[in-house]
């Protein structure tokens, strides 16, 4: 059988002229001819996500999934009603949210993180924010300190930003450890700090430890530098605030990683400026 809003390997029946049908079992499901894989033809097995379209019947895509079964994403509310919301997906069919599966104050417009979950009376998905147990797991055993993972941010706290870390745990970004806004809905590049014992896992958005750090934050300054002509100003006396709006890192790791590149002699370095040195 096919899985609703999953990834399915089906194999090809036929093939027309605007696109072809696939073998779903008890259903054939189209796929246009401009979402066909180049050389497929009739026989091939090829990889497409299911999802349900405002027909009533099942649809395929090659297009990256908005979201899988289980896993989250961030939407706006296209349309508020008294018994539930639609979310716009990028779907034919909206994302529906149940009035029972509200957790925020929202209105039409505004972006909500959702996990997807089944819809057993019409076999597809619906939409909850209701989510925080599904992330509280005791066992972490694929994560790592210092391994690099994927975030979305959940909610804004006055700690931080909570976060889903690779589409399956919950963790905190520290504010106090945290140099660029963060809003609702971002997908960010982060890195485990630590995974304590009660299970609860600290992220943060740069990596641990002195080298890895500076390795990260090295490229940044750089990019930073010429984008900037050659020269930013920035130095010992600038304002930390002025460093953390133009570099989103804090004025201890600017001056470190400032002097890992002038050590380097690729940069030379004043009170109020650094910039990129001539070359010879």
């Amino acid at each position: 059988m096919i899985k609703i809003a999953e990834y399915n390997k089906l194999k090809i029946l036929t093939v027309k002229m605007n696109g072809c049908y696939l073998d779903g079992g008890s259903d054939t499901i189209f796929l246009p001819i401009v979402e066909m894989p180049d050389g497929a033809e009739q026989g091939d097995i090829i990889e497409v996500y299911i999802y349900r379209g405002r027909d009533g019947l099942f649809h395929a895509t090659t297009e990256v999934a908005p979201a899988v079964m289980g896993g989250y994403g961030c939407f706006p509310v296209r349309k508020k009603e008294e018994y539930g919301a639609f979310l716009n997906w990028g779907l034919s069919r909206d994302l529906f949210l149940p009035k029972r599966f509200y957790r925020t104050e929202f209105s039409d417009g505004d972006r909500l993180v959702v996990r997807i979950i089944p819809d057993i009376e019409e076999n597809s998905v619906i939409a909850t924010e209701k989510f925080a147990r599904e992330l509280e797991k005791e066992d972490h055993p694929d994560l790592k300190e210092n391994e690099e993972v994927d975030l979305l941010v959940w909610e804004i706290t006055s700690l931080g930003a909570r976060v889903i870390v690779n589409d399956t745990y919950g963790g905190m970004v520290y504010a106090n450890e945290t140099f660029e806004p963060l809003t609702v809905g971002d997908r960010k590049r982060g890195f485990i700090k630590k995974v304590r014992e009660d299970g609860k896992i600290d992220a943060a958005l740069q990596k641990q430890g002195f080298r890895g750090a500076v390795d990260d934050t090295r490229q940044t300054l750089l990019d930073a530098l010429n984008k900037g002509n050659g020269r930013l100003p920035l130095g010992d006396k600038s304002d930390p605030e002025e460093i953390k709006k133009l570099l989103h890192m804090s004025k201890k790791m600017f001056k470190k990683t400032a002097g890992v590149l002038y050590k380097e002699g690729k940069v030379e370095l004043g009170d109020d400026f650094i910039a990129l040195k001539a070359r010879s």
